[in-house]
């Protein structure tokens, strides 16, 4: 198997070491502080019943795409 010849591959996280493999690994990066962030708010609202518990929240991540990965022909 040769990488992405035969299979691309992705990481998650985008650890600084990702860039220096052989290829470069393809990752999804989130980023924690807003996570963070994001959590207290939530906690803020649900202590002060202000928000739904059922409620999903989405944080979009960020795809750092590296030599792991190849587009598929069309």
């Amino acid at each position: 198997l040769s990488v992405p010849g035969s299979v691309s591959v992705v990481g998650v996280d985008d650890i600084e070491v990702s860039a220096y493999q052989n290829p470069p690994l393809t990752t999804i990066r989130q980023s924690f502080s807003d996570l963070g962030v994001k959590a207290v708010s939530i906690l803020f609202e649900i202590i002060n019943g202000a928000r739904d518990l059922n409620q999903q929240v989405k944080i979009d991540p960020v795809l750092v795409v590296r030599a792991s990965t190849r587009r598929l022909a069309e």
